[in-house]
C-alpha cells in the first residue's frame, strides 16, 4: 500500500511539472525514464537491506564466520555466511568498481547508437541479474551477481542524461534532471521498503519480485521511447547544422582538459559519495543494532526511511534544481554554490542522526537531513551537461559517474573494514561510531569544494553562461551554449 500511494504522489508530481518542463512526448519520456531509474534505485539498494533483514547469517558486527556458517547449515534459516570485510565488498567495491569501469566502456555506445535500444539492453540485462539472486547460496554467486549488476546499471545514466539534455533546453536542464533524479530517492525508499516484503515473501522472492518488472519495462522501452537526435537543443534557427563529430574517451578526455570546473566537480562529487554511499549502505545496519530493534520494529522502521527519502530528498532534489536554475541569470557558478550552501547545512544534521537517543528521534531528524543533502544531483549533472559537446555527453557523463562511483564506493568498504575484528587496531566496535567519525566529515569537504567549483565557472572564459529572450508569442530561444569554445580539443 505505501509504495502504490508513494508511487500515484510521484506520478502526479511529474505529471504537475508538465507545464514547467513541456508537452506530450518530453513528458512521457521523463516519465519513462524515470519509472527506468526507479528500478536502478530499488535494485541496487536490496543487498544492503537484505543483508541486515535475514540474508546475512547471525548479522553482528564482528561475529564469527563458523558461527554464520553453522547457522546457515541449520534446517531453521535461509542465509549466507560472509565476514564484515565481505558484507563491505558488496555494498561497495562489488558493485562500485564493476559500475565505473563499464559506465566509460559502454557509454560509447549510447553516445552512437539508439539511445532507447542500448537503455533497453541494459535494463533486461540487470533484471535478470537481480531475479537470478534468488538461487544463490554462497557469498561469491551473490558477489558475482553484484557485479553484473553493475555491468547493467552503469548505462543507465549516461543514456538518460544525454536524453534529457537534448530534449531540453539549457535553463531547465537542473530542473528537469533533478525531476529525474527524484528516481534516487523513489528507488531508494523502495529498496527500504523491501524489508517488509522480506518479512512476507523471504528475501529469495523479494529478489525475484523486484528483478522481473524490469523485463516488462524493457520491452516498453523498445517500442515506445524515441531518441531525438543529439544536439537539437544547440542548434539555432538561423544556424547550419553543427558539424557531427566522433568522440572515443580519449578525445573526451582532450576536449575536457579545458575545462578546471569539470575536474574540481568530478573532485567535489568523489567526496561527496564517499559520505552518501557509506550512509546509504550502512543506514539499515546503524538502526538495527543502534537501536536494537527486533525483525518487527526492523521492517517498520525501513519503511519509514523508505517514505523519508521520497518525500525529503525528492522535495530537496527539485529546490536544488530550480534555485540552480533559477540564480543562473546572476552567477555562472550559481548551480554548484547551491549545493556547496546545502552540503555545509545537512553536516550537522547527519551527526544529529547518528547521536539521536531513540529511534524515532532519528528519523524526525533524517527527514531535514535528506532535504538538505539531496540538493546536490541534479544540479551536478546539469552542469556536466552544460559544459560538454552534444556528441560526447553521454561518454563524458560516463566518466564523471565512473570517477566519483570508484572512488566513493571505497567508502562502504573502509567502514566495512572498521569493523572487522581483524581491524581491532583502529578502536572503533559499532557501526554508530565508524559512521560519526567518517561521514559528517566528507560532507563538509564536499561542500567546500562544490564552492570552489562555483567559482571556478564564474571565472571561466570558456563557460557560456545561456541567456534566454521571449518574444512576442512567448517562445524561448537559445542565444548563447553553455558549452566549451570550439578550439578545445577537435574529437
Amino acid at each position: 500500500v505505501v509504495v502504490v500511494l508513494l508511487l500515484l504522489v510521484f506520478l502526479v508530481l511529474v505529471v504537475g511539472m508538465g507545464v514547467v518542463v513541456g508537452k506530450g512526448r518530453q513528458i512521457y519520456t521523463i516519465i519513462l525514464l524515470l519509472l527506468v531509474y526507479i528500478l536502478n534505485q530499488a535494485d541496487r539498494q536490496l543487498v544492503p537491506t537484505l543483508i541486515s533483514g535475514g540474508l546475512r547469517c547471525n548479522d553482528t558486527v564482528g561475529s564469527d564466520v563458523s558461527q554464520q556458517v553453522a547457522a546457515a547449515n541449520s534446517s531453521n534459516n535461509d542465509c549466507i555466511a560472509f565476514s564484515d570485510v565481505e558484507e563491505g565488498i558488496l555494498k561497495g567495491p562489488a558493485f562500485t568498481v564493476v559500475f565505473g569501469i563499464f559506465g566509460v566502456s559502454l557509454s560509447y555506445f549510447a553516445d552512437h547508437y539508439n539511445r532507447a535500444y542500448v537503455l533497453s539492453i541494459a535494463l533486461t540485462f540487470w533484471s535478470i541479474a537481480t531475479t537470478l539472486a534468488y538461487f544463490v547460496h554462497e557469498f561469491y554467486q551473490l558477489a558475482i551477481l553484484r557485479m553484473l549488476l553493475g555491468v547493467g546499471e552503469a548505462v543507465c545514466n549516461p543514456v538518460a542524461y544525454s536524453l534529457i539534455a537534448d530534449i531540453f533546453p539549457v535553463d531547465r536542464r537542473a530542473l528537469v534532471l533533478s525531476i529525474y533524479h527524484f528516481g534516487v530517492y523513489m528507488g531508494g525508499g523502495i529498496g527500504y521498503i523491501a524489508a517488509s516484503a522480506n518479512d512476507s515473501l523471504g528475501w529469495r522472492l523479494t529478489f525475484m519480485s523486484f528483478g522481473a518488472p524490469g523485463v516488462a519495462l524493457a520491452v516498453l522501452c523498445v517500442f515506445t521511447l524515441k531518441d531525438p537526435g543529439r544536439g537539437i537543443n544547440e542548434k539555432k534557427d538561423d544556424d547550419a547544422p553543427r558539424e557531427k563529430k566522433s568522440y572515443n574517451i580519449i578525445s573526451v578526455f582532450r576536449y575536457m582538459k579545458g575545462s578546471p570546473p569539470f575536474y574540481f566537480l568530478i573532485g567535489a562529487s568523489c567526496l561527496r559519495q564517499i559520505a552518501g554511499l557509506s550512509l546509504g549502505a550502512y543506514t539499515p545496519t546503524f538502526f538495527k543494532k543502534t537501536f536494537d530493534l527486533n525483525p518487527h520494529e526492523y521492517s517498520t522502521t525501513m519503511s519509514i526511511i523508505g517514505a523519508i527519502v521520497f518525500v525529503c530528498g525528492s522535495i530537496g532534489q527539485l529546490a536544488g534544481g530550480y534555485l540552480g536554475d533559477k540564480l543562473m541569470s546572476r552567477s555562472a557558478g550559481a548551480k554548484a554554490l547551491v549545493i556547496f550552501l546545502s552540503q555545509l547545512v545537512a553536516a550537522p544534521f547527519i551527526i544529529g542522526v547518528l547521536l539521536a537517543p531513540s529511534n524515532y528521534a532519528a528519523l524526525g531528524i533524517l527527514c531535514i537531513a535528506y532535504f538538505t543533502a539531496e540538493t546536490w544531483l541534479g544540479p551536478a549533472a546539469a552542469i556536466v551537461q552544460d559544459v560538454t559537446d552534444p556528441q560526447m555527453r553521454a561518454q563524458a557523463s560516463a566518466l564523471y559517474m565512473t570517477v566519483n562511483t570508484l572512488i566513493g564506493g571505497c567508502g562502504p568498504l573502509i567502514v566495512g573494514a572498521m569493523l572487522e575484528e581483524n581491524f581491532a587496531f583502529t578502536g572503533i566496535n559499532d557501526v554508530q561510531t565508524a559512521l560519526l567519525i567518517f561521514v559528517p566529515v566528507f560532507y563538509v569537504l564536499s561542500g567546500l569544494l562544490f564552492g570552489v567549483v562555483g567559482i571556478a565557472l564564474n571565472k571561466s572564459a570558456t563557460y557560456k553562461l545561456a541567456t534566454i529572450q521571449h518574444n512576442s508569442s512567448g517562445q524561448e530561444r537559445d542565444e548563447t551554449t553553455p558549452l566549451l569554445d570550439d578550439h578545445v580539443g577537435d574529437g
